[in-house]
């Protein structure tokens, strides 16, 4: 009697060990797939903001009007952005691209460079799709991830949520501080219409 005990209870462990490292198995496999689409339109978004940088540049020192405000604005966020480690988003990409969409298009409504604007449109538009592409596999990763019991595989393997890419090339972006300021605003307000009911 006793012998059944100790073997029903060590195949009861054995048999959910197993489980446990299949289920273990599968959500890793699904985190890596899941992974792997988020990173190609990532690489796929820094591929078309170097083109973005790359047409740009030598356009900077053809510029005439307003040389030293635009221009230069624009020459030192290209020098930041290629100092910046573009291998995943992060909040520093994401605000010095905020800063390049917003002098980019100060710089091509003054200057009037007919092909190259017609280039710089179809690669935001490009960008665009991508980065819109990018966003869903995001919410598709960080939604799997966050899932229990998921969540605590995919953090026990250094599984984090992945930072949304929030700037849409070619029109005006609300800059991050903004967001956070309008988004805190519509907090307190919520608050507040809370407390008087």
């Amino acid at each position: 009697m006793f012998k059944k005990i100790i073997i029903y209870v060590l195949l009861s462990v054995s048999l959910s060990m197993l489980l446990f490292f299949l289920l273990k198995k599968s959500v890793i496999d699904n985190l890596e797939e899941k992974q792997t689409k988020v990173n190609e339109y990532w690489n796929n978004i820094v591929t078309y903001q170097n083109k973005k940088i790359s047409l740009l540049s030598p356009m900077l020192e053809l510029d005439i009007k307003e040389k030293n405000s635009i221009s230069d604005s624009l020459k030192v966020y290209f020098s930041r952005y290629k100092k910046l480690n573009t291998k995943k988003c992060d909040s520093l990409i994401i605000d010095n691209q905020y800063y390049i969409n917003v002098f980019c298009m100060r710089f091509m409504k003054l200057n009037n460079f007919k092909n190259e604007n017609l280039i710089n449109d179809e690669i935001d538009q490009l960008l665009n799709k991508n980065i819109e592409e990018y966003n869903l596999k995001v919410r598709d990763f960080n939604s799997y991830s966050s899932t229990i019991p998921y969540l605590f595989i995919a953090r026990s393997n250094g599984y984090k949520n992945k930072i949304y890419f929030n700037i849409k090339y070619g029109i005006d972006n609300i800059s991050r501080k903004d967001q956070y300021k309008e988004s805190r605003e519509w907090q307190k307000k919520i608050e507040l219409e809370n407390d008087i009911q």
